[in-house]
């Protein structure tokens, strides 16, 4: 995936009530009320000298390491992984390998998000929750 075309793979993601200072209120002034909550992605963006960057977004940690571990790969030309757990710490280190070999050009980073978004409330109204 190319800049400026980032797919948005929410695969099973779930967010997580109570991380917003504004989680489970309802926006006021409008018709049908909304809650706020909150998911977390990850990004991972790579690049060299030999295009534009590649950006993908993805719907947990270990889904981001296993991208940057197949695209590292795949640039290298090494086979794929096998299928099983990654380790964070073994893609970090064929990434920074990898990196190591032109510097001035080649870069990655994954960086993690917590994105608030609006869910209507459908069907029942919002209580504002007490603590």
């Amino acid at each position: 995936m190319r800049t400026g075309a980032v797919a948005m793979e929410f695969n099973g993601a779930s967010g997580s009530r109570g991380c917003s200072p504004n989680a489970g209120r309802a926006v006021s002034g409008r018709s049908d009320p909304l809650s706020y909550d909150v998911v977390s992605v990850y990004t991972l963006l790579l690049g060299d000298e030999d295009g534009p960057a590649t950006v993908s977004v993805h719907a947990t940690a270990e889904e981001a390491w296993r991208a940057l571990d197949r695209e590292v790969r795949a640039r290298c030309g090494l086979r794929p992984r096998p299928r099983r757990v990654i380790e964070p710490d073994a893609a970090t280190r064929l990434a920074n390998v990898w990196r190591a070999g032109d510097a001035e050009t080649r870069f990655w980073q994954i960086c993690p998000h917590r994105l608030p978004l609006m869910v209507p409330a459908i069907g029942r109204p919002v209580v504002p929750a007490r603590h």
